[in-house]
């Protein structure tokens, strides 16, 4: 058993070292800035602990297995070794004063490295005994005493999180790597050295060490694994908190706006029925111009009033507080209403209304419904240029048990890329006709909520250049 185990202590060095380096290399790719956990600040330490200890032992897998031995890489294998127990020593140093402050200065860490290099280099013993006995052996004591108490002074946020068996095992298994990395040294022929070392351990359990120590390496690497997860757990309630700010000041700006866009709705309605009572009281001593500021204006507030309207019922849409009054509707009759109204706003663009024969009667709102057809039509005009042809038309679809109205414009047409996009509200399609007609994106999403509301559906046909049309359908029953 011995000698196969001998035999594959390259897999051993192999293991050992790869399984410091991940733990090292996950430690750094872990997200932790601005951490309210005070260990994020020192876990670099650890991390270059891993990787340059793992380093260190796959230089001893080179020398094991390729048999180099000479001076130069002897002292590169020592340098790695001294650098990786000052990383850990510093990082068990750092980590109780978080909780003991002004107890461990840190000219510790620099005494013991400067002793460590009189010691290597001024007595004839193997370098490597020193760095394991002045550094890696209590700096891995402390480590994993500091380990313990950090989780005990924030046992009030670690403990919900089920971290306290994750900070035991690596502070465990950390204290049983001091001992067998730090206390177990390459046989010298002075106390302790002379009695616990490496071959003594190798004498009684018939195992090297380093089998032991990689096994520690793997449950080190795991614990830690597991530790860093609380840094997953603060970027989730961090990006909670942030999400639940936002939705609070979303709601809080969607109140204010429906609160503002309702108290506009009352003053501009005055305005525009101030606006037509002028208008029909002066329209035999108005000229043709005065008459044409007077349609224009109208036609604006007219407008606006139904854009109001729109943002106003999709809040309620939206908040599922939107309730449909369902009357029995002809809707060959609502849709001629509809063009007739919206002529006014024509400017020269001819509206066309086509509707087949033996149109069933709806169930639907009536105000609701028509808005859909003026909104449509309203859209139609603005995208199209004077002169050009809208026309809009209802027909039977009584194998789906629905009517479909459409209205079809000769404008610039929709792109594809926003086709699924012109309903999200405030969305708008950028071309010269949108910016030109200085459009808000509200119209169609009321359609689409207004439609879908009463069963039906909604969608465009429409070629770049060639125009747009858009369908909706109506249950008949």
């Amino acid at each position: 058993m011995l000698l196969t185990i001998s035999r594959h202590l390259d897999v051993v060095f192999l293991v050992y070292g790869l399984a410091f380096i991940i733990m090292g290399v996950c430690i750094f790719v872990c997200p932790r800035k601005k951490s309210i956990f005070t260990l994020s600040d020192i876990l670099w330490l650890l991390a270059l602990f891993g990787i340059v200890h793992g380093l260190n032992e796959w230089f001893d897998m080179f020398s094991f297995t390729k048999n180099l031995r000479s001076n130069a890489f002897d002292c590169v294998r020592w340098v790695f070794l001294y650098i990786s127990y000052i990383f850990i020593f510093e990082f068990g140093r750092r980590l109780m004063l978080l909780s003991y402050k002004k107890v461990f200065n840190k000219w510790i860490t620099i005494g013991f490295s400067v002793i460590v290099i009189i010691l290597a280099f001024t007595l004839k013993y193997e370098r490597s005994i020193w760095p394991r006995y002045l550094l890696g052996f209590p700096g891995g004591i402390i480590s994993a005493i500091g380990l313990i108490t950090y989780y005990n002074y924030n046992k009030t946020i670690l403990a919900p999180l089920r971290m306290r068996r994750y900070f035991i095992i690596a502070a465990l298994s950390i204290g049983i790597y001091s001992i067998l990395g730090g206390i177990i040294v390459p046989q010298a022929d002075f106390f302790p050295a002379s009695i616990i070392n490496q071959t003594a351990f190798l004498n009684l359990f018939r195992m090297p060490v380093q089998l032991f120590r990689a096994i520690c390496s793997i449950i080190i690497a795991w614990a830690v694994w597991n530790i860093l997860s609380i840094f997953s757990w603060e970027i989730h309630e961090k990006l909670e908190e942030s999400y639940n700010k936002l939705k609070k000041l979303e709601e809080i700006k969607d109140s204010l706006t429906q609160m503002i866009v309702h108290d506009l709705r009352n003053p501009l309605g005055i305005v525009l029925q101030g606006m037509q009572f002028l208008q029909n009281s002066l329209k035999n001593s108005l000229s043709e111009q005065h008459n044409e500021v007077f349609l224009t204006s109208s036609g604006k507030l007219t407008e606006m009033k139904n854009m109001i309207s729109d943002l106003l019922d999709i809040g309620k849409m939206e908040e599922g507080k939107f309730i449909l009054k369902y009357d029995p509707i002809d809707i060959a009759v609502l849709t001629h209403e509809a063009v007739d109204d919206m002529n006014i706003l024509s400017e020269g663009k001819e509206i066309f209304l086509k509707i087949s024969s033996d149109i069933p009667k709806l169930s639907a709102d009536k105000e609701i419904l028509k808005r859909i057809v003026s909104n449509l039509i309203g859209n139609a005009l603005k995208f199209t240029s004077p002169g050009s042809k809208i026309e809009v038309a209802v027909n039977d679809n009584r194998k789906n048990k629905n009517v479909i109205i459409s209205v079809k414009d000769q404008g610039e047409g929709i792109p594809e890329e926003y086709k699924d996009k012109i309903f999200d509200k405030f969305t708008q399609v950028q071309n010269r006709e949108a910016r030109k007609s200085g459009g808000k994106g509200l119209g169609l999403t009321f359609c689409k909520m207004a439609v879908e509301a009463h069963g039906g559906k909604i969608w465009v046909e429409s070629e770049v250049g060639k125009g747009s049309t858009f369908y909706f359908t109506i249950p008949v029953n």
